[in-house]
């Protein structure tokens, strides 16, 4: 899913790759975990003054994090036992819009 920052979601079917997460965040990208999931932001975005990122930072919350979120960001499952990033299951895909709802 992309998280993007009007707080618009996207749905994508496309294999994860490093370049379509870079062409997502709009350059290097850096990720955060959100309750067993993967969120890549871009790591300039602060520097760059990307505008908040309101729903990816309240998965984030969810989880670990205690800062903002900035930039369109991409949203996968959890890793794999080899580390490797997974798609998002329907739960989670039903959670994201749920948490939506509440935050946006």
């Amino acid at each position: 899913m992309v998280l993007h920052t009007d707080g618009a979601i996207e749905e994508f079917k496309t294999e994860w790759s490093l370049e379509f997460a870079q062409s997502v965040v709009g350059g290097l990208i850096e990720a955060v975990d959100a309750n067993g999931m993967s969120i890549y932001i871009n790591e300039e975005g602060k520097i760059l003054g990307l505008p908040a990122n309101d729903l990816a930072t309240a998965l984030w919350e969810n989880g670990w994090g205690h800062d903002v979120l900035v930039g369109d960001a991409l949203l996968v499952g959890g890793l794999d036992r080899h580390g490797n990033d997974t798609s998002l299951t329907e739960k989670q895909v039903q959670a994201v819009y749920g948490w939506a709802k509440d935050v946006l």
